[in-house]
């Protein structure tokens, strides 16, 4: 499912915004929506559990060659210290 959005922006059927704040989901679904969902918490629930690092990383593998530009690069780059943050805490 991940890689299949990813290969959807491929094909600029997504745009560069709705990818960005799917990343951001992918990390923050919990605190957006302030409830817990069950199945995503017992995904990642220890700290060794790496689940939505690995959704994150499946997508930025397939993308990383299309944020090398201006604004891209720097929503990216953005993404990226927030992903460290993210990782460092777990």
């Amino acid at each position: 499912m991940v890689k299949f959005i990813a290969e959807a922006y491929n094909y600029k059927v997504l745009h560069t915004d709705t990818i960005i704040e799917f990343l951001y989901r992918l990390i923050n679904y919990d605190i957006i929506n302030k409830c817990q969902d069950q199945y995503l918490a017992s995904l990642d629930t220890n700290p060794i559990d790496s689940f939505r690092i690995r959704l994150v990383c499946t997508i930025l593998d397939v993308l990383s060659q299309y944020f090398w530009k201006s604004e891209r690069r720097m929503a990216m780059d953005r993404y990226l210290i927030f992903l460290q943050k993210y990782i460092l805490s777990k």
